[in-house]
């Protein structure tokens, strides 16, 4: 296809055109620039009245953003069902069953759009969940790990130790003398 550019033509590959967008379409930051390349091109071959097959490359970028957007959705469903269901502590099995994946395409997914595994989500959530508990004083290491849904408190222990660094029991009492030591500071603050 000859592109007329002032009074000289230019020779102007669309296949050619449509392979180089489609290895830079691969990286994510690129595509917002290949979108509006694309529209400067096809707003030129639509001013020029020339016949557009550029119409191909537009339906794929706009394929390509609908399979983000579908992955997107996909993701955040199983972050709002794992945020939901974390007390009965499911398997990928389970929450790649629940948006129509299979796990390892799950797994991959996941960990591409939330940049941890659905694993390791699982325990961040459930470790927030067990730390609220532990901030009242009335809840036992016992309660935190039943009403977390985990087996026991060796499993509550074990969570703790890997992602905060110490023990539950060190983490509440850690709380109590935080909470006592400002207490104490406001009182000393109104006299």
């Amino acid at each position: 296809m000859l592109l007329k550019v002032g009074k000289s033509y230019t020779k102007v590959n669309i296949c050619r055109l449509s392979e180089i967008l489609n290895r830079v379409m691969e990286y994510e930051i690129f595509k917002m620039l290949a979108c509006l390349f694309l529209a400067l091109i096809f707003s030129i071959f639509r001013i020029l009245q020339l016949p557009v097959t550029i119409d191909i490359c537009i339906i794929k970028v706009r394929n390509m953003d609908t399979q983000a957007n579908i992955n997107f959705k996909r993701i955040a469903e199983a972050i709002d069902y794992i945020k939901a269901n974390f007390k009965s502590q499911p398997n990928l099995d389970e929450v790649a069953k629940n948006i129509h994946l299979s796990p390892a395409h799950f797994q991959r997914l996941f960990t591409e759009w939330a940049g941890t595994s659905p694993k390791k989500f699982l325990q961040y959530i459930s470790i927030e969940h067990a730390k609220k508990m532990l901030q009242q004083d009335q809840v036992s290491l016992f309660d935190a790990a039943f009403e977390t849904g985990l087996s026991s408190t060796s499993r509550l222990h074990d969570l703790f130790v890997n992602i905060e660094g110490m023990t539950p029991a060190e983490y509440k009492n850690g709380v109590r003398a935080c909470t006592s030591y400002t207490v104490l500071q406001k009182v000393r603050l109104v006299h």
